[in-house]
C-alpha cells in the first residue's frame, strides 16, 4: 500500500513541477507561440489624444494628428529618440472621439505634396479635406485647404459614427469608411453615403476641390443610388486597412451584440446593418457575412483593425507576422493576429499581445511597426517589437529538462522514504 501511495505522490509531484514552469501559456486555438512587445518612445507635451499618424513615404519622419486637429511633424533619430520638427493646425473642426481625425498621404505625395485629413466640421457633418505640405513650410498649410468630400445628417446630435481611417490605393483612389451618424435608417438607404465605404478620385488641381466617383463603383448611373458607394451596411467603421492582396479590412463597432470585421473584396457588398448585427441568421439574402465577430460588452466595445506588416528590408518579426492582420479593441487590451487564405477563410486567429486604447498603426522606413494610443497626457509612440519568443526546440529542451529534474527529485524522495521505513 505504501508503494502505491508513493507512486501516486510521485506522479503528483511530476505534474506539479512541470505545470509550474515559467513559460508562455500556449493554446493552438487562440494563443500564438510568440509575443509582441511595445517600446515607448516619448513624443512631447504638444501631442495628446492622438487619433491618427502616418509616416511620410520612405522616411523616418511622420505626422500625428489629435482629435483637436493639431498636427505635429516628428522624426525618429538615432533609432531611439524622437525630435519634433514643427506643426500646424486644421481649421473648422469639431472634436470628438467618435469623429476621430485621420490622415493619408497622396499616392504621388513626393511629386505633389498633397495630404488628406478626415474630420467633422459640425455635429452633423463629416468631410475629407486636402492640404499641401512640402515637409518644411508649416505656415502655408492652412491656406491650402480644399474640401474634397462632405456628407451628414441634420438629425445627428453628436459627432458620432462619422468618418474613419482614410486609405489610398496604388491607382490613386481614396477610400473612406462612413458611419451612419447614429441613425439606423441610413445604412440601408443607398441614396446617401452614410453607413457605407466610399471610393472616390479626389481633385488634385491647385485651387480645385471636390471629387469624382471611382470608375467601377457599383452604383454609377443607377437612379437613387449614390455613385461614391463601393460597399454598404456598416454602422461605425472607424478603422480600415488594406492588406497585401488589395482587400480592405473594416473594423465596424457594434451596438448591442457584436463587434465585427468586414472584408471588402468586390463592389456592391452589403454587410447588413441595421437589419443585421454580426452573423446573419434569418432573412440573409443579399447580405455579406462578416469575416469575424466577437461579443460586444463593456470590456470590449470598439473594435479596431491595424496594418499588415510588409517587410522592406530585414524582417523585424522573423516571419511571424507574414500575411497577418492585427486587430483588437480600444476599450479592451488584447491584440490578435488573424490570417486568411485565398478563399477569405480564417486560417488562424491568435492572441499576440496586450495594449489598450490603440488608435492607429503605421510602418516606418526602419521596418518596424508603430502604434499610437489615445491618452489625455502627452502621448508616446510605441515601437512594436518581438518579445518573449521561445523557439520550439528550446521549449522542448526546457520541458524535457524540467521533467527529468522532476523525476530525479521524485526518486530521491522515494529513497528517502524507504530509508525512513527501514
Amino acid at each position: 500500500m505504501r508503494q502505491v501511495n508513493r507512486a501516486r505522490v510521485s506522479v503528483f509531484l511530476v505534474l506539479v513541477l512541470t505545470s509550474s514552469m515559467v513559460i508562455p501559456s500556449i493554446s493552438a486555438a487562440s494563443e500564438a507561440d510568440y509575443r509582441l512587445g511595445f517600446v515607448a518612445m516619448k513624443l512631447g507635451t504638444d501631442s495628446h489624444e492622438v487619433t491618427g499618424f502616418e509616416f511620410l513615404p520612405d522616411s523616418d519622419e511622420f505626422l500625428t494628428v489629435n482629435q483637436y486637429g493639431e498636427v505635429s511633424h516628428y522624426e525618429i533619430v538615432r533609432d531611439r529618440s524622437i525630435t519634433r520638427l514643427g506643426g500646424f493646425e486644421l481649421s473648422g473642426l469639431v472634436f470628438g472621439r467618435q469623429c476621430a481625425v485621420s490622415i493619408v498621404f497622396d499616392v504621388d505625395y513626393d511629386d505633389n505634396g498633397l495630404i488628406y485629413f478626415s474630420y467633422c466640421p459640425s455635429l452633423h457633418e463629416m468631410g475629407i479635406y486636402r492640404y499641401h505640405f512640402d515637409g518644411q513650410d508649416y505656415d502655408s498649410v492652412a491656406a491650402s485647404k480644399a474640401e474634397i468630400f462632405l456628407t451628414g445628417d441634420i438629425r445627428a446630435v453628436r459627432p458620432w459614427h462619422s468618418i474613419g481611417t482614410l486609405n489610398m490605393d496604388a491607382e490613386g483612389n481614396l477610400w473612406a469608411p462612413i458611419g451612419d451618424k447614429h441613425i439606423d435608417d441610413n445604412a440601408q438607404n443607398l441614396s446617401n453615403p452614410l453607413g457605407s465605404v466610399i471610393r472616390i478620385v479626389p481633385n488634385r488641381d491647385s485651387g480645385g476641390s471636390g471629387h469624382e466617383p471611382s470608375a467601377g463603383n457599383p452604383f454609377i448611373g443607377v437612379p437613387d443610388h449614390d455613385p461614391d458607394i463601393y460597399a454598404s451596411g456598416v454602422r461605425s467603421p472607424w478603422t480600415a486597412s488594406f492588406d497585401s492582396r488589395g482587400r480592405l479590412w473594416v473594423g465596424d463597432v457594434g451596438w448591442h451584440s457584436f463587434e465585427e470585421i468586414n472584408l471588402i473584396t468586390e463592389p456592391g457588398m452589403n454587410f447588413g446593418w441595421s437589419d443585421v448585427e454580426g452573423p446573419c441568421t434569418v432573412n440573409c439574402s443579399g447580405f455579406s457575412e462578416p469575416l469575424l465577430t466577437y461579443v460586444h460588452d463593456f470590456g470590449a466595445s470598439s473594435i479596431w483593425v491595424g496594418r499588415e506588416y510588409l517587410p522592406t528590408g530585414p524582417d523585424r518579426y522573423d516571419g511571424h507576422l507574414d500575411g497577418k492582420m492585427p486587430y483588437g479593441d480600444f476599450y479592451g487590451d488584447f491584440i490578435h493576429m488573424v490570417e486568411i487564405d485565398e478563399n477569405d477563410e480564417i486560417i488562424s486567429d491568435e492572441l499576440v499581445g496586450k495594449l489598450p486604447r490603440i488608435t492607429s498603426w503605421g510602418q516606418g522606413a526602419d521596418g518596424y511597426l508603430y502604434v499610437t494610443v489615445f491618452n489625455d497626457n502627452p502621448t508616446v509612440l510605441y515601437r512594436v517589437v518581438l518579445a518573449g519568443l521561445i523557439p520550439l526546440n528550446l521549449l522542448i529542451a526546457i520541458i524535457a529538462g524540467v521533467v527529468l529534474s522532476s523525476m530525479i527529485a521524485v526518486q530521491v524522495w522515494n529513497r528517502s522514504s524507504s530509508d525512513e521505513e527501514e
